[in-house]
């Protein structure tokens, strides 16, 4: 399992406090919940069709600013040979 995101629990916590709502007041979805129902639908896909090591390999390949964790240091430590 991956970690959720925020959006993932803010539709949670939306749909919680909706169905508690729904007793006391009449409710009606607007343009801006199925607007957002959409991105959740985006950020799934996103995730499922995305590798992060494809994505790190593309900018290593590509001489892209990267951080600098993912590169060896050019001296070896000492004890070791090169």
């Amino acid at each position: 399992m991956r970690p959720w995101s925020m959006a993932e629990i803010f539709i949670i916590g939306t749909s919680v406090a909706l169905v508690k709502v729904a007793g006391l007041a009449s409710v009606s979805f607007g343009p801006a919940f199925w607007a957002f129902c959409a991105l959740i639908l985006v950020n799934v896909a996103s995730h499922a069709f995305t590798s992060v090591t494809t994505i790190w390999d593309a900018i290593e390949d590509g001489g892209g600013k990267t951080d600098g964790r993912e590169q060896t240091p050019a001296h070896p430590k000492q004890g070791q040979q090169a």
